[in-house]
């Protein structure tokens, strides 16, 4: 056999080599993929659920931030009528909370203020307010009550219930409020 022979057939021994690998890797690996994995169907109902849960929050979403302008001027008012300037704040709280607590008749033993900035909105200031008070069960629902009707905003965050002498019953809540911040 010549040289060019031997080596025109070792060529076409490497190409068909070549087109045998070729055609293993196609129909093993590519046609066929790895198997999917086995789902759990109680899981996968579990993310469908959720992802229509989120579907729906999304869209609620998505008509708040259309309505959002309109409800500009009412949260303004809302913030003029319920949130007490800075600089006389802190006395009309201590009169309201001092106020409700004679008309409740219930003994306030202990007012304390403290405030924090809130960072999302800079033209508002967070006072959180301790307040020890002590009364009959009836007469505390009702300075509750009072509260809850105040012209201002209160929101009781913490509330500690203990008994007192004589069938009182001593209060401490942790009640906050905002104050609209000076201008200055």
């Amino acid at each position: 056999m010549s040289y060019w022979y031997q080596r025109r057939l070792w060529v076409y021994g490497v190409l068909a080599a070549l087109l045998l690998l070729d055609a293993v890797v196609y129909f093993g690996w590519v046609r066929n993929p790895a198997a999917v994995a086995d789902a759990d169907p109680a899981q996968v109902a579990l993310l469908e659920e959720e992802v229509a849960e989120l579907a729906a929050e999304v869209r609620r979403l998505e008509q708040v931030q259309v309505q959002a302008p309109q409800l500009g001027p009412q949260l303004d008012r809302f913030v003029a009528e319920r949130f007490l300037e800075e600089s006389t704040g802190f006395s009309r709280v201590n009169a309201e909370l001092n106020r409700a607590a004679r008309t409740a008749g219930v003994v306030l033993s202990r007012v304390t203020l403290d405030t924090e900035e809130v960072k999302e909105q800079p033209g508002l200031l967070r006072v959180e307010v301790l307040v020890d008070v002590q009364g009959r069960y009836s007469n505390l629902l009702r300075y509750l009550d009072a509260l809850e009707r105040a012209p201002h905003l209160y929101l009781i965050s913490q509330l500690s219930v203990r008994t007192a002498r004589g069938g009182r019953v001593q209060v401490q809540m942790r009640i906050a409020t905002y104050f609209q911040r000076s201008q200055t």
